[in-house]
């Protein structure tokens, strides 16, 4: 059997895609997104499509190499929605607040949020996985209900006002799925 030039081509590609595709596939299954602290970039989510770093007054989506797009990293200074390599980030203001989406995972970020959330505010956030807030505002853990908190400071004291052990300091927080999340809320910290 024969093929012609064009038709060796277009098998290539075509097998080259689906490798690219199965390896993605097998890349979700196994970690989906990582969350952490480093001293050199502060608070970070890494994702198959590339990583978010949140800053004190900016947050900053890198798409991976893989991932083609027009600029190597944006930097999300004013409130609105945006989508940088499948990662869907809606800026509040104060900013840096703000909800991130991706690898069907809805991480929320609030440095400075207030004591609780009007209900018409509280609205947006209808599916809250993982909530990073400082530990000082544990109201807005039971009017979010998220499956994970993530105290930027004062874990004792939210550990205290929830009634939740405090586990121990993390270097990361990975999660594969949404079936990774906890059924009861759970306090993450990292060291």
């Amino acid at each position: 059997m024969s093929f012609s030039l064009s038709a060796k081509r277009y098998f290539i590609l075509s097998r080259k895609r689906l490798c690219y595709k199965a390896s993605l596939v097998h890349d979700m299954i196994t970690v989906v997104m990582t969350i952490k602290l480093t001293q050199k970039k502060g608070l970070s989510i890494n994702t198959q499509t590339g990583e978010v770093i949140l800053g004190d007054d900016v947050i900053t989506v890198v798409p991976d190499e893989k991932v083609k797009t027009q600029t190597p990293k944006f930097e999300i200074v004013n409130p609105g929605e945006y989508e940088v390599a499948d990662i869907a980030v809606t800026a509040y203001n104060p900013m840096p607040a703000a909800i991130i989406e991706a690898e069907q995972i809805t991480v929320v970020y609030m440095p400075s949020p207030p004591e609780t959330l009007e209900e018409s505010s509280a609205s947006e956030f209808e599916r809250v996985d993982v909530l990073i807030i400082p530990g000082k505002r544990s109201d807005l853990v039971g009017q979010l209900a998220p499956y994970i908190v993530i105290p930027l400071n004062d874990e004792e004291y939210l550990a205290e006002k929830l009634g939740a052990g405090l586990s121990e300091s993390q270097k990361s927080l990975t999660l594969k799925s949404r079936t990774d999340l906890p059924e009861e809320t759970e306090i993450v910290f990292f060291s």
